[in-house]
């Protein structure tokens, strides 16, 4: 049960309800408030799991620019600034931050300035960040030398690539995926896109060594 002591007053709420609303809407302000009270739960959960694993071993999945259903926020980089704050005190091993460059499972092009690039400054300790968001290769390569991001994670890529970071390795081309197969269905689409044969990678691995 929780402790009721550590729970804001009916005062409290207002008084906060009303900092946090200066020069907003009605609606705007009851979206951030309902917001942060979803922040404020997560990270009740965040706790719970590293109460039981510890810090090392818990990672979050944050993604600030999605729409699912009627869920909006009034300030989404705030909010989102916010956890990963939380997060980034917490020691957690990684937070993976979706970038705007995605909606379900469709590419779109956003100036949503809500991807790693935005988050990257405010981890300050050993907590990890990893980007998603429909990266090519090379694209993915870029963001980590640039320093905003640690890793990239693929998700459609490596669906339709079982040996992709083979095909990384040896720059070699990538089997597309197909959208009608995702979410849902048989074995197709998941379980049958090739890999590299012995010959293409012993071809691939040839060329690298003579243009070394």
């Amino acid at each position: 049960m929780k402790d009721t002591k550590s729970l804001p007053s009916c005062q409290e709420e207002a008084d906060i309800f009303r900092e946090n609303c200066l020069g907003l809407s009605e609606q705007d302000c009851v979206a951030h408030f309902e917001a942060q009270k979803v922040q404020n739960s997560s990270l009740e959960i965040t706790d719970a799991a590293i109460g039981v694993w510890g810090a090392s071993r818990v990672g979050v999945r944050l993604s600030p620019s999605n729409i699912v259903g009627d869920i909006e926020d009034a300030d989404r980089p705030a909010t989102y600034s916010y956890a990963v704050r939380k997060l980034n005190e917490r020691g957690v091993s990684y937070v993976h931050i979706v970038s705007p460059r995605v909606q379900d499972n469709e590419d779109i092009v956003t100036t949503l300035p809500l991807g790693p690039e935005r988050f990257r400054p405010l981890f300050t300790g050993e907590t990890r960040l990893i980007a998603a968001g429909g990266y090519q290769p090379a694209d993915a390569e870029d963001l980590i030398q640039s320093g905003h991001a640690d890793a990239v994670a693929f998700g459609r890529w490596f669906i339709a690539n079982p040996d992709l970071p083979l095909r990384i390795e040896l720059d070699a081309a990538l089997n597309r995926y197909d959208r009608s197969t995702f979410y849902g269905g048989t074995e197709k689409g998941y379980t049958d896109y090739p890999t590299l044969s012995s010959a293409k990678i012993a071809s691939v691995s040839e060329g690298i060594c003579h243009a070394a």
